[in-house]
């Protein structure tokens, strides 16, 4: 899957925030966008390096389990983890 990351920022002077960007391509070939704020450029830089290597180690999923909920969690474990006795 495709990725990339980039840092930019909205605002000016006092009011700038900083933003740590992810576009990947999921399975399905649709494009994604993921940001987080930072509270600074270089903390910015730092948040898409994580991003990034996240994304390269467990791929959409890990990415996506961030806004799981329980029961998201759970189905989840059921079909890929749990085995019957």
């Amino acid at each position: 899957m495709k990725r990339t990351g980039s840092v930019f920022s909205r605002g000016e002077g006092k009011d700038r925030t900083w933003w740590a960007r992810l576009i990947y391509t999921d399975e399905g070939g649709k494009r994604r966008d993921l940001q987080r704020r930072a509270t600074s450029k270089a903390k910015a830089r730092e948040l898409v390096d994580k991003l990034i290597k996240d994304f390269d180690q467990g791929g959409e999923r890990v990415i996506n389990s961030e806004r799981m909920t329980f029961d998201q969690l759970a189905n989840y474990c059921e079909k890929h983890y749990y085995k019957e006795a």
